[in-house]
């Protein structure tokens, strides 16, 4: 059975973002394999970040920023037996995002 697109929107509660710590930028670029891939400094990538969640919410998208502490995702990327990269971590705050609107849900459904 098709599904609307009303419907497949309602199935999308968050868009999240990965939202850094500056204490942990340095940290994060030591143990990612694609280090090469982040920015060399945390204001230059906070700088970048803002611009593009900022775009992300004038297009209307329901973003949110996700608080990424290292320590939870290294921990994370060792229960999923995965590298920290760019997809680890996008699967990570994925994973957050799922648990907050799980969260929200089980709440509403309480009220």
């Amino acid at each position: 059975m098709k599904q609307s697109k009303r419907s497949l929107s309602r199935q999308v509660d968050k868009v999240g973002f990965a939202w850094y710590r500056a204490n942990q930028w340095e940290q994060l670029r030591a143990v990612a394999i694609d280090r090469d891939t982040l920015h060399d400094t945390y204001a230059a990538w906070v700088v970048d970040a803002t611009r593009a969640f900022m775009e992300l919410q004038k297009a209307g998208v329901d973003a949110q920023k996700i608080d990424v502490d290292l320590d939870e995702l290294m921990d994370w990327c060792k229960r999923k037996h995965c590298v920290v990269d760019g997809e680890a971590r996008s699967m990570f705050v994925a994973d957050k995002v799922r648990q907050l609107n799980q969260g929200t849900r089980k709440a509403k459904g309480n009220a």
